[in-house]
């Protein structure tokens, strides 16, 4: 028996440890690109000494598992890091949700309420039209007492309809009221039993210690994308573009009152170094061939999930548009081809890529990033038949297909980690890297997980710009006034799309 007891405390005491009550964790800082973001997280943990386990829960369930990086740790050591999805847990619940859903319960008592006295009149009904016969075979009613009866009945009766059709008509209110809401809940994607991230952490620390944990990791389906506003005051006054982004996320986790970082690098882009072949310029006879091998194309746009239509025109190198070019959404059948006049109109479908094909041309794949998108088209040339004489005499071999340009890697300077930082007119920081650029947002912001936009204002810049009129009445009766700026590179432009010009 003793042994029994023993057995006993010992599994419930071994379960009582094993179960660990999840840690709270708070989302401090994201970085967002312009294709996933990171987060950073914090907790605060009790670490006693020997092994002890962590569970940090109702995180994203779209975290890329080798970007989990933890920090803070002092003299404790991480044993273990496992990832994995909780498909039973329920998400926190946003202010405005639970607000809502207060509301549906509500109005669900005063249908209830309704429905009891329906329920209470329809009873007096009842029990009206069970005594409905007064008399008897040996008492005869006078005509004085029938007309009193009948009153009653008549007006008793009539109010009890009255009441029970008002009861009626507010249960219709209810209901209609919890259909609204209910669609205000879709729009928020309301689901009890959600699909949650959660990250267990096995630590170990050879004395008592506080500490406040660092948790960063990658989630896809978040991005931002930029937008400009370009307005014109005067034509002898420079053009004002103001820097927006656009930014969006659906991670399965609102951030909160956030600090935010924008990214313009992309942690999904392929870093491997890539190998650049060189092209040769060689004297063509008639018994040499050539083979044309075209340098890689860099478009650097990127996928903007909110463009539902892609318009533009295909040409070809000298400008020319190109008729019959095929356009498919890639990975589908679904395609436009172009017209007379090298124009095309595409809806995306939720597409990511567009390709674009025609007979005795390279075959182009673009990201969907701008609702109008202009492609030129080179020719696929396996041989030249003429020959071409570049000049006289002799021409050495050179590489014109790529750029070298040397950094100074000395340890005393170090120039390949240092940036530029300066601020925007908003008061922002702008740190400036070699190939991409952070804006570190001043003002908090709050986006919830619904993919809806939150517009943030990044920089603004006046430009000097030259303006024209531009007419062809036969083409078109309106007069465009045209404004042309130079030297655009200095601001550091991502592709985008503008929204006006006033």
């Amino acid at each position: 028996m003793k042994n029994l007891l023993f057995l006993f405390l010992f599994v419930t005491t071994f379960s009582f440890s094993t179960n660990q009550k999840p840690t709270a964790t708070s989302i401090n800082e994201v970085t967002v690109y312009v294709n996933g973001a990171q987060i950073t997280r914090t907790a605060k943990i009790s670490l006693p000494i020997g092994t002890t386990t962590f569970k940090f829960d109702k995180l994203s369930p779209n975290i890329q598992e080798s970007s989990i990086q933890i920090s803070g740790l002092k003299s404790a050591s991480v044993l273990s890091i496992n990832y994995g999805i909780n498909y039973f847990s329920k998400q926190n619940k946003s202010e405005d949700i639970e607000a809502l859903q207060s509301q549906i319960t509500l109005l669900n008592d005063n249908i209830q309420f309704e429905n009891d006295l329906i329920s209470g009149y329809e009873e007096e009904l009842k029990v009206i039209h069970d005594n409905r016969h007064i008399g008897n075979e040996n008492q005869a009613v006078t005509l004085e007492k029938l007309q009193q009866f009948a009153d009653y009945y008549r007006k008793r009766i009539t109010k009890i309809k009255n009441l029970i059709h008002a009861s009626s008509k507010k249960k219709l209110e209810f209901n209609e009221q919890i259909t609204e809401i209910q669609k205000q809940l879709i729009e928020f994607n309301v689901d009890d039993k959600v699909q949650t991230g959660e990250i267990t952490v096995k630590l170990n620390s050879n004395q008592v210690s506080q500490l406040n944990l660092i948790i960063k990791y990658n989630v896809d389906n978040a991005g931002w994308f930029p937008i400009y506003d370009i307005k014109a005051d005067k034509i002898n006054a420079p053009l004002q573009l103001a820097y927006k982004a656009h930014v969006y996320q659906s991670t399965g986790s609102d951030w909160n009152n956030v600090k935010l970082i924008l990214s313009t690098n992309d942690p999904n882009t392929n870093n491997e170094k890539p190998e650049v072949n060189p092209k040769y310029l060689n004297f063509i006879s008639r018994y040499s061939t050539y083979n044309s091998t075209r340098a890689t194309k860099n478009y650097n746009y990127k996928y903007n999930p909110f463009i539902q239509t892609v318009s533009g025109i295909v040409t070809d190198e000298s400008g020319s548009p190109i008729p019959g070019v095929n356009i498919l959404i890639k990975g589908t059948s679904n395609g436009v081809t172009t017209d007379f006049d090298g124009k095309y109109s595409i809806r995306t479908n939720g597409g990511k890529e567009l390709v674009y094909s025609y007979l005795g041309y390279k075959t182009e794949s673009l990201p969907i990033h701008s609702s109008i998108t202009n492609l030129s088209l080179q020719e696929d040339v396996s041989m030249l038949e003429e020959v071409v004489v570049v000049g006289y005499g002799t021409q050495d071999k050179r590489n014109t297909t790529g750029s070298v340009s040397s950094i100074n890697m000395e340890s005393k300077s170090n120039n390949y980690q240092k940036k530029e930082e300066n601020q925007t007119t908003n008061g922002d920081i702008i740190e400036e890297g070699i190939t991409n650029q952070r804006f570190e947002i001043k003002k908090p912001y709050t986006i919830q997980t619904n993919g809806d936009i939150t517009v943030i204002e990044i920089d603004k810049y006046l430009i000097s710009a030259s303006f024209s009129y531009f007419t062809a009445p036969i083409i078109n009766e309106n007069v465009f006034l045209t404004a042309k700026m130079g030297d655009w590179e200095q601001y550091n432009l991502l592709p985008g799309e503008y929204q006006h010009l006033l």
